[in-house]
């Protein structure tokens, strides 16, 4: 299927250009519906966002209201991935609106969980965990699985942001219980094993979380996710820092670093993934700080500024490093 997207996308552009200038709407719609899910799964990001505010014009030009708050939450969605969040936030919030004058709670609850997401993204726990425990409520009352695993699954990263330690373990397991018996999809099982091991991590219990790290990256290896696999190494880096282990922990940074830099030049792809070099370059600062290389450690901390998103907290974190 996707063989055919990539050969005859000339085509199906040309397709989209004609149905515009015949005001055929609901036409161009469709068609950027089956060329948003191809870019999705290439992470062809920039042809990804210009299909969708094609879509966007479309549906606004037929009035199709609830096309308009479905393709406002696909906007959402993608400029968190492309580390626009704050962006995201304006049409994540126009999405929900929209959904719930139409009263589409299904609509309503995935707005929500994007939204959720989103200002996690910016560090505003306050909003994310109540976005989080709205769209799990909803999501339970039409047995969504995915979206109830997904929901839990956010409420925990951001109980152990808040460092709620106990409440975020509660989730997570929650979440990973859900994900084995009810969804059964190998990358959502490694994500809430990365997510307990980072809770695992900040009560101290290292070599748990060390376990539930690499169970992940067993997995992530066996799908091939090169983003994933970049996670895994710099968590079990981190791991291998807070043991006093530095060259384990020095050698997993590499590895986390140089699949992230791929990941962010492939060819292939238009994906980026420089916020996440950025919490590597993080944590290697920390590490030559903890080996007294403070020079060292600075550059590296100066060099994840460049990276990381400016909203972030991680990138408010380093800039305070900087400053001490």
């Amino acid at each position: 299927m996707f063989g055919f997207f990539q050969t005859e996308i000339p085509n199906i552009k040309r397709a989209i250009k004609k149905a515009s200038l015949k005001n055929l709407w609901s036409s161009v719609i469709d068609i950027c519906d089956s060329l948003t899910t191809f870019y999705n799964v290439r992470t062809y990001w920039k042809d990804l966002e210009e299909t969708l505010q094609t879509a966007l014009n479309a549906a606004k030009n037929a009035k199709n209201e609830l096309a308009v708050a479905r393709i406002y939450n696909n906007i959402a969605h993608t400029f968190r991935l492309l580390g626009r969040a704050e962006e995201g936030i304006d049409y994540g919030s126009n999405s929900y609106k929209i959904f719930c004058s139409l009263k589409d709670i299904q609509g309503e609850a995935e707005s929500s969980y994007t939204l959720g997401y989103l200002y996690r993204s910016v560090g505003n726990w306050e909003e994310s965990i109540k976005a989080f425990e709205h769209c799990l409520s909803l999501f339970k009352l039409f047995e969504d699985f995915v979206g109830e695993a997904g929901a839990l699954d956010g409420l925990g990263q951001v109980y152990t942001k808040q460092e709620n330690i106990d409440k975020a373990e509660e989730v997570l397991q929650k979440s990973l219980k859900l994900k084995e018996e009810k969804v059964k999809d190998p990358f959502e099982i490694s994500k809430s094993l990365n997510n307990l091991g980072k809770v695992y991590k900040t009560k101290g219990n290292l070599k748990k979380a060390k376990e539930l790290f690499e169970r992940s990256l067993k997995i992530k290896n066996e799908l091939r996710d090169n983003q994933g696999l970049g996670v895994c190494y710099n968590e079990i880096g981190e791991v291998y820092r807070l043991m006093g282990n530095f060259e384990e922990a020095f050698e997993q940074f590499q590895k986390s670093l140089d699949i992230k830099k791929k990941v962010s030049a492939s060819n292939f792809s238009k994906s980026s993934d420089n916020h996440g070099e950025g919490l590597t370059l993080m944590n290697l600062g920390l590490l030559y700080k903890d080996k007294g290389e403070k020079e060292k450690a600075i550059i590296s901390w100066k060099n994840a500024l460049e990276k990381l998103n400016n909203y972030s907290p991680e990138f408010k974190q380093v800039e305070e490093w900087l400053r001490t």
